[in-house]
């Protein structure tokens, strides 16, 4: 499919969707990525009014030099926007406190998780106040691996780029006319200072999606396909295991049913 009818189809879907449910406001998170910007820039081609809500850590630095910045650029100028600026780092910090994770936590990550679920009550709450729905803005090589947080960024209404990969979400942003800036930046979810997705990760969403199509493909031919060197095994190990240990995110909580045969759900942590 092409850029142009790609886009389209997107901006279409949500448009519909809104329309068909009552829905009055589309909210967005705005990070100053591309994916964020991708997806504000369909909404805002739907027509209906948008809330871009930008949440640093404070208004004088964040965990990503120049985002606030970035979102600034980005949501400028456009009329059928109402843009938001809400700094959680106060919020952070009382959380930190309570449950006293400088103490006990080796690691960054419970913290950025923290970071990421106060981001998504503050993007309800606007959803709230103005009969609007939260937009997702992950990717398909992010939610293939589960590579969002539980009640976090994986908390939204509808998910127009879920099945959309990252090397198609930078083509969309360019014919969308995302701010060169953004489209140059290194991907981060902003868990923690310095945070950039493919440090984490330890490969580039280019290979995990070469990793993913590769599965797809093997899937629908029923045949083998062999890598070509170490990188390559290296790189659809990790995603399958990625894919298996956070399939839980994908799938609705397990349901005792107290009229049928009792089964103790398992997870899939291989």
């Amino acid at each position: 499919m092409k850029t142009e009818e790609l886009i389209q189809k997107t901006t279409d879907w949500i448009r519909d969707y809104a329309a068909t449910n009552g829905i009055r406001t589309l909210v967005v998170g705005v990070s100053g990525g591309i994916d964020s910007a991708v997806v504000f820039r369909l909404c805002v081609a739907t027509g209906k009014e948008v809330i871009a809500v930008a949440m640093p850590m404070s208004l004088e630095e964040d965990s990503c030099p120049d985002s606030l910045k970035k979102a600034e650029e980005l949501v400028k100028g456009i009329p059928n926007v109402t843009f938001a600026i809400k700094p959680i780092g106060e919020v952070v910090d009382a959380y930190s406190k309570v449950l006293k994770l400088d103490a006990y936590n080796p690691f960054p990550l419970l913290q950025g998780n923290i970071r990421s679920r106060i981001r998504a009550n503050i993007l309800y709450h606007y959803a709230g106040l103005h009969s609007g729905i939260v937009v997702g803005t992950g990717n398909k090589d992010e939610d293939e691996i589960g590579y969002f947080t539980k009640g976090g960024d994986g908390l939204v209404d509808i998910c127009p780029i879920s099945l959309i990969h990252k090397s198609d979400v930078r083509e969309m942003a360019k014919l969308l006319d995302v701010p060169q800036s953004i489209i140059d930046a290194q991907p981060s979810a902003g868990l923690w200072d310095g945070q950039t997705d493919e440090d984490e990760l330890g490969m580039t969403y280019d290979e995990v999606e070469w990793a993913i199509k590769h599965d797809e493909l093997q899937e629908a031919t029923g045949q083998f396909i062999p890598t070509r060197n170490d990188r390559q095994d290296e790189v659809l190990g990790k995603v399958r295991t990625m894919r298996a240990r956070n399939a839980h995110k994908l799938k609705y909580p397990p349901v005792f049913d107290p009229g049928d045969e009792y089964k103790l759900p398992r997870m899939n942590y291989k």
